[in-house]
């Protein structure tokens, strides 16, 4: 069975006990620990700053976290990583002897953001950061200040060529990469991922079910999935306490239930059976048949708002004219795009009749 990258913890670091409680339990998991091939073993992961969406939500606990990091790698032995998004972040994490740290989706769509990092990354090879002071963790001659590798997720938005450009921007640092694949508004996107890897085979590209599912019920179905089209590792969000984190407490697991998947989610079911392309190929149509239910039902809420409207106006449900106009509009696309004209009157015809249902 191949050995994976695990690169596990909180979405956030609230607390230092929250902190070393988590890093305690995930380093018992003996699926985790120590057999992947990152050296020293699993990555233990915590925001420290936390770009979030709304001004009013927890923005991430600062610089006093990356101490509690420190604590540890210092303690257990396991290497930390943190999300940067600036140079100073950079700066600040390289200081603290952080080992690994990872551009989230938000930067990622900025590519003078990512550049800007870089080079915060390249200026820490001087002697400020580094240097030849043995108390610092990169003594071992790793390039970029103390930092091991790097990892940068997909941007929000579903872009292959600004994903693979940002990589070029940090593999300019000498450090290793890892691609991180979190999916673009909780869908999984699996065509961007496919087309990376189909240009860079030989780049370690992990799954993040957490971010990809924002639910943690899915993220056991999304880690098979990634096991068995030959995910390098995986970005998971462990809380001891989920229900009570301060940021994106629906999609975190307790390690208790991440151990459940790994022993789970192992042996044959991670073995692949056949062409990985088809398996890939397969994923890519599946969530586009998602789309399309998804969009059918979306069609069908807006049926019933028209059909509320009409009944309050007093027009009637049925409007010969219009959907006429609709099937012809169809029809043409269909022969644009080469599709049986039969095939989309069928697929109308259905969608029209439960339409006038849901109106009536």
């Amino acid at each position: 069975m191949k050995e994976h990258i695990y690169i596990v913890g909180p979405c956030a670091a609230e607390s230092e006990e929250q902190v070393m409680t988590a890093a305690r339990e995930i380093d018992k998991i003996e699926e985790v620990r120590g057999k992947n091939s990152v050296p020293e073993g699993t990555i233990f992961r915590a925001g420290i700053w936390k770009p979030r969406t709304s001004p009013d939500t927890f923005h991430g606990i600062g610089e006093q976290g990356l101490q509690w990091l420190q604590r540890v790698q210092d303690e257990l032995g396991i290497d930390t990583a943190t999300e940067v998004s600036n140079a100073e972040q950079v700066r600040a994490a390289a200081k603290a002897h952080i080992a690994y740290i990872w551009i989230g989706a938000r930067t990622s769509a900025n590519p003078i953001a990512v550049e800007e990092i870089a080079e915060a990354i390249v200026g820490g090879k001087n002697e400020e950061v580094r240097g030849k002071n043995e108390e610092v963790r990169g003594k071992n001659d790793v390039p970029g200040g103390t930092f091991k590798g790097i990892g940068i997720k997909n941007p929000v938005n579903n872009d292959v060529a600004l994903w693979i450009g940002n990589i070029e921007r940090l593999e300019r640092t000498g450090l290793p990469i890892m691609a991180i694949h979190r999916g673009c508004n909780h869908h999984p996107c699996w065509e961007m991922a496919y087309q990376l890897h189909q240009q860079r085979p030989t780049l370690p590209l992990l799954l993040d079910p957490s971010h990809m599912s924002g639910n943690r019920q899915l993220v056991p179905a999304l880690y098979q999935t990634g096991c068995q089209l030959g995910y390098d590792g995986f970005m998971i969000e462990v809380h001891p306490h989920p229900e009570q984190a301060l940021s994106d407490a629906k999609q975190q697991l307790t390690p208790k239930e991440l151990a459940e998947i790994l022993r789970q989610v192992t042996g044959d079911r991670c073995q692949v059976t056949g062409d990985r392309c088809l398996l890939w190929l397969r994923a890519m149509m599946d969530e586009q048949d998602d789309a399309i239910w998804a969009m059918i039902d979306k069609r069908m809420q807006i049926s019933k708002q028209i059909g509320d409207w009409k009944k309050a106006h007093g027009v009637d449900i049925v409007q010969p004219t219009r959907y006429q106009d609709i099937l012809r509009r169809r029809l043409e696309w269909a022969q644009a795009h080469h599709i049986s004209a039969e095939a989309i009157q069928q697929i109308m015809d259905a969608i029209h009749e439960e339409s006038v249902k849901k109106q009536s």
